[in-house]
């Protein structure tokens, strides 16, 4: 196994790359031919209010590693919760033992090659706590006042989350990045006598200062307020306009028919219809992993693979699956960035990442 040379400048971490290269040399001590360690920390902020006051502050901090080997021919997982020098034997003991067994898909060694991304990270939002709990309830007061009909929230809430991603691989793989995402959301009550109704808005960004509260409380309060003019209609076929967030959610139902080992199971039903028009010819659906205040921004997947926008339906037309390493040998097509791991945990899958409609 060749020694990294690590230069990376403002995404260098000593003790990440310690443990790293210790971890390598370990492993080649062992016999093992191949190795990728992926290191995930995150460090998230979940704040709730209600009627005015805030009720809950929820910080976390994790910092966890995945490995995939290859030993004696046959691959093999394995995955730990604490990254110490002193558990690197052990973490590599485990990795030859599953390999061993022979449970896991044949893996193949990734060319070395280094990036880093680190463009939408804020460190420094951190320890500003206050104005984002300032914000939350600046998000409750503007729904409650979006309407007379609105009494309260059902929720409101806040979540960030700062996440680092390094990937590296025995072969030279040198990949890391940094990215910030946060979340705002609320729900409405609106009631008119007996009639209760509610309407929930939320919206993403990559940081607290760009989540316009005011407007996403005002849209929750007077949607709740509106759907109290609401009346029975007789059965029948008519047109119909949906909220885009209406939308969201039926096309996140759909959203698995599009990954590819989803296909090879038999469990979508795009199976064999690449080419064909299966939508309106106003449909454009696009997945861009890189998307700007998207909720999972990713420059690189679990495999290594670097990530770009990819058209899925253009004007109608079914252009692509999304694929891993493992589907996309198997359709003869090459990865389009998609192999996920749910969690440190598991295995890599097939997974959108910012699926949306273009307008």
């Amino acid at each position: 196994m060749q020694r990294l040379n690590y230069n990376i400048g403002e995404l260098a971490d000593p003790a990440i790359e310690t443990f790293v290269q210790q971890t390598f040399e370990v492993a080649a001590a062992k016999g093992v031919d191949y190795l990728e360690v992926s290191i995930t920390e995150n460090t998230g902020l979940h704040l709730t209010a209600g009627q005015g006051v805030l009720e809950g502050l929820t910080a976390s901090d994790e910092r966890v590693a995945s490995l995939r080997g290859i030993y004696k021919g046959r691959s093999g997982t394995t995955y730990t919760e604490q990254l110490s020098n002193n558990q690197i034997e052990s973490l590599i003991e485990s990795l030859v033992e599953s390999a061993s067994l022979g449970l896991e898909g044949v893996l193949k060694p990734k060319k070395g090659h280094k990036q880093c991304f680190a463009k939408n990270f804020y460190a420094n939002d951190q320890t500003e706590v206050q104005p984002k709990i300032e914000l939350l309830l600046s998000l409750e007061q503007a729904a409650l006042e979006a309407a007379p009909e609105v009494t309260k929230t059902d929720f409101c809430e806040y979540h960030e989350i700062r996440k680092k991603r390094y990937l590296f691989s025995s072969t030279g793989m040198d990949l890391r990045e940094h990215s910030s995402v946060c979340s705002a959301a609320v729900s409405a009550v609106a009631e008119r006598g007996e009639t209760v109704r509610t309407a929930f808005s939320a919206q993403t960004a990559e940081r607290a200062t760009e989540l316009q509260v005011t407007l996403l409380g005002r849209e929750a309060g007077q949607l709740a307020a509106k759907s109290l003019t609401g009346g029975i209609i007789t059965s029948g076929n008519y047109p119909v306009i949906l909220l885009n967030t209406v939308a969201a959610a039926l096309l996140e139902g759909f959203a698995p028919v599009f990954c590819a080992d989803r296909v090879l199971d038999k469990m979508s039903l795009l199976e064999g219809k690449i080419g064909e028009t299966i939508a309106s010819g106003l449909v454009n659906l696009i997945d861009d992993p890189r998307l700007l205040g998207g909720a999972r921004i990713m420059h690189f997947d679990d495999e290594g693979t670097l990530t770009n926008r990819r058209s899925l339906i253009e004007k109608g037309k079914l252009l692509s699956f999304l694929h891993n390493t493992k589907t996309a040998e198997a359709f003869n097509h090459v990865s389009t960035g998609h192999g996920i791991r749910a969690n440190h945990k598991g295995g890599i899958e097939v997974q959108p990442s910012n699926l949306w409609i273009e307008k």
